[in-house]
């Protein structure tokens, strides 16, 4: 077990973690989960200190909430030492994927047997509190996870075409912030596939794919300022969009943030 003088004490303890000094984009940490497996304690109590610090490096979450102080005892103490060059950021969420069509060329073209288009998925948050938490630096960047478009819906009848995928939001990680797949157009000659939704970049939202025919096209993803889209209708409906999450989702938990910080997204 690591040396750490507090806990020889009955009194509060002190853990301060190994620091993260390397990029992850597929960025997911439980912070009780790893005081009790560096220091090998059965779990953190009131009025314990637990300190994390990262370096200059960019983490984008990969699962919907990235750095998770969730499960940290209600009355400790969490303290977040960031630097320049530090970027914690919630991951994009996928593009919804294009519904369906079908070819009926026949009248009177009755009825729809398109698909619709699927949602958007949803924006990561990348910090959840389960304590008094002190972010403290400089400097750095905290941003939410933005949502991704709905996907077109499908047509049916006697021109048919699939609705295109919604684009991705950003920043984009590892599996983040991809746009959706065009529908396939089933049937028939003269039927048209719906493009695929554009990728997110970091910074940028993907873009909806065209819809083929009379099938919906995809929304595009969200962006800073930039909500994202729902899908377009065909003869079905389109997808939602994807809500964005947020920067910090406090618990009910009193958080203190330095001024030089620059935060981006929802403190709730």
């Amino acid at each position: 077990m690591p040396f750490n003088r507090a806990t020889m004490f009955a009194g509060p303890r002190t853990f301060i973690l190994t620091s993260i000094t390397a990029e992850d984009l597929d960025f997911s940490y439980d912070v009780e989960g790893q005081v009790v497996s560096q220091f090998g304690i059965s779990g953190t109590r009131a009025g314990d200190n637990v300190i994390l610090s990262v370096g200059a490096v960019k983490l984008v979450t990969g699962t919907v909430l990235g750095l998770d102080g969730s499960s940290l005892h209600d009355n400790a103490i969490f303290t977040l030492n960031i630097v320049s060059g530090t970027k914690i950021l919630g991951g994009g969420g996928n593009g919804g994927n294009g519904g369906f069509a079908v070819f009926d060329p026949e009248p009177p073209n009755i009825g729809n047997a398109a698909g619709a288009g699927t949602n958007g998925g949803i924006g990561h948050t990348p910090i959840r509190l389960g304590c008094t938490t002190f972010i403290k630096g400089a400097a750095g960047n905290i941003e939410l996870g933005y949502g991704g478009g709905g996907g077109g819906g499908g047509d049916w009848g006697p021109s048919a075409g699939g609705g295109g995928g919604g684009g991705g939001g950003a920043p984009l990680g590892t599996n983040r912030g991809l746009g959706g797949a065009g529908g396939n157009a089933e049937g028939g000659s003269g039927t048209v596939n719906g493009t695929a939704g554009g990728n997110a970049t970091e910074t940028v939202k993907g873009a909806g794919g065209a819809g083929g025919n009379d099938g919906g096209a995809g929304g595009n993803g969200a962006q800073v300022g930039v909500a994202a889209q729902a899908g377009g209708s065909g003869n079905a409906a389109g997808g939602s969009a994807g809500s964005d999450g947020g920067a910090i989702s406090k618990q009910g938990f009193d958080l203190t943030v330095d001024g030089g910080i620059t935060v981006i997204g929802a403190v709730s």
